[in-house]
């Protein structure tokens, strides 16, 4: 009976022990969740505490999953484009094939003696070698060029194409360029430029009153007088010409001035905006161009009515950086007027992206106009040579079509190789290979 009663107390105490294990076990797991769940309040004007910072990588959701034994192919292009999809490099293959394809063909030699119209050239350069062409028809209307009614000679005797062509359009102030969908039929900017052709454009004048101002300013005057009024002086000048001069009174008036104010000039056989700006300029007056007529005014007026004006670089030697040219204008040409230094004439580079000319939109009066077409035309005069394509974005490299062949190739890389640059494409008529360009292609052909 003992032994059964201490069996008894035995098994009771065991069960005890474990109970009591398995309540303090619940309270010891329950404290620490109770302990990291604080119950605190913040007033607006409180400071709110800044969790923290716990690297990502230490962070477990935010751990990236590990494959095994599943090698990743690296593809880089060149350049290390962010976003590069393994179709691009078949893409861009087909372009370099393609590209190739036209450079071989304007290298075959060929014979044959043609005179055709200009309109008729792409369908002879299709039958004939297989090469797509087109005529950039926007350049035509530039040029003043009428396809319909442009005679081409094309002369060749055991001749690459590319030279024959490019004797043939030389003498129409055409030449071709290779774009993505063949070759392109386009004005020779550079050689009409040197011409005098194309130079220049107003945005604030019609293509009209452009004209008439082209007309007089070319005409030669003469004048000779001592004290003679203002308005009779002007008058007789606008006889020679043929055009009608007015005196903006009102502004002449602020300034102290009339239109009777006396002149004196000894001018023989001058150009009309010559023989001006020497009878006005004792007074403070200049000659500005609005609605349609010549207008006799103060500069502080001419400094209210700003004109805009596009000048296109090509013969000048400045189109290699748009900012050094910008930067010659301003300190050869009235300083003091440019915003740099206080005055109200601004300039800016135009857009270079695409196949635009390269060129500088101006915004000053007229006077200081005339003054940059005038050391414009005498850059033309002395510089000789192909012009230097705009470097818009020096070291960049761009995938798209331009003027040549501009295009980075991708490659199979290694993983831990550097990345390189394929070499870019760029024919030049009159070389006899392909080389890569040392610049940031922007011109054409």
């Amino acid at each position: 009976m003992r032994s059964f009663h201490s069996q008894q107390n035995g098994l009771m105490k065991i069960l005890c022990a474990l109970a009591a294990t398995t309540v303090l076990g619940a309270l010891f797991l329950e404290l620490p969740t109770q302990a990291q769940a604080p119950v605190q309040t913040y007033s607006a004007a409180q400071t709110y505490p800044t969790p923290p910072q716990v690297p990502q990588s230490q962070t477990p959701q935010f751990q990236a999953p590990k494959f095994q034994n599943a090698p990743v192919p690296h593809l880089q292009p060149s350049g290390a484009q962010p976003g590069f999809h393994p179709q691009h490099a078949a893409i861009q293959e087909m372009q370099h094939d393609w590209a190739m394809s036209l450079q071989q063909r304007l290298h075959e030699q060929a014979e044959f003696e043609e005179e055709l119209e200009l309109n008729a050239l792409p369908n002879f350069l299709r039958d004939e070698f297989q090469l797509p062409t087109t005529i950039d028809q926007d350049a035509m209307r530039i040029a003043g060029i009428t396809p319909s009614s442009t005679t081409v000679r094309l002369l060749a005797r055991e001749t690459p194409l590319r030279v024959a062509l490019t004797h043939a359009l030389q003498p129409l102030n055409l030449k071709f360029r290779l774009t993505e969908s063949g070759l392109s039929i386009s004005a020779d900017f550079t050689r009409l430029a040197r011409q005098g052709i194309a130079t220049d454009r107003w945005a604030d004048i019609s293509m009209e009153d452009a004209k008439q101002i082209e007309a007089d300013l070319k005409q030669f005057v003469s004048f000779e007088g001592q004290d003679v009024p203002l308005k009779d002086a002007v008058s007789m000048l606008g006889q020679q010409i043929g055009s009608r001069i007015a005196i903006d009174v009102f502004a002449l008036e602020g300034e102290g001035l009339s239109d009777d104010v006396p002149v004196s000039a000894r001018i023989s056989d001058a150009k009309f905006a010559s023989a001006m700006s020497d009878i006005l300029r004792d007074h403070g007056l200049t000659l500005e161009f609005r609605n349609g007529h010549w207008l006799v005014t103060t500069l502080t007026d001419a400094e209210d009515e700003l004109l805009n004006r596009v000048y296109y670089l090509e013969a000048t030697g400045m189109t290699e950086s748009l900012g050094q040219a910008m930067e010659t204008l301003q300190t050869s040409i009235e300083p003091d007027t440019w915003e740099a230094l206080g005055g109200v004439g601004t300039m800016a580079p135009l857009p270079s992206s695409g196949n635009n000319r390269p060129g500088l939109i101006v915004s000053t009066t007229f006077g200081v106009h005339l003054k940059i077409e005038a050391l414009l035309d005498a850059l033309r005069a002395g510089t000789v040579g192909a012009d230097t394509p705009t470097k818009s974005n020096p070291g960049g490299h761009s995938g798209q079509f331009h003027s040549g062949w501009n295009y980075p190739t991708p490659t199979m890389m290694p993983p831990g190789a550097p990345a390189t640059t394929a070499p870019k494409l760029e024919y030049q008529p009159g070389s006899h290979h392909v080389q890569p360009p040392t610049h940031s292609p922007g011109g054409m052909f």
